[in-house]
């Protein structure tokens, strides 16, 4: 998970947008706030898109996902598969705890 910045009037049109019932489809930019593992603080204040809000039957919202970054290690980050070692490390459930 990560913690993205957005402008005021963003954040006002995403508001908006929800009352109107207008998000489905929406695309909105910010900036990330923290850092992703394994990749540390090379990716903060990286720009980003956002989008793939829905507003369900339930009236709940769903997550917003990053859809991409001009940035070109994070583009490069959300473009490519990458192995489960190399993303989860010690984390890995594959890797051997022997």
């Amino acid at each position: 998970m990560v913690w993205v910045r957005l402008p005021a009037e963003v954040i006002d049109d995403y508001v908006r947008r929800v009352h109107d019932r207008t998000l489905d489809g929406h695309r909105f930019e910010g900036r990330l706030c923290n850092a992703v593992a394994p990749w540390g603080g090379e990716l903060i204040e990286a720009p980003v898109r956002l989008g793939g809000q829905r507003i369900g039957a339930n009236g709940r919202i769903t997550p917003s996902e990053v859809l991409g970054s001009e940035h070109p290690f994070l583009a490069r980050i959300l473009r490519e598969q990458w192995p489960a070692a190399d993303v989860l490390g010690r984390r890995d459930p594959a890797r051997s705890t022997s």
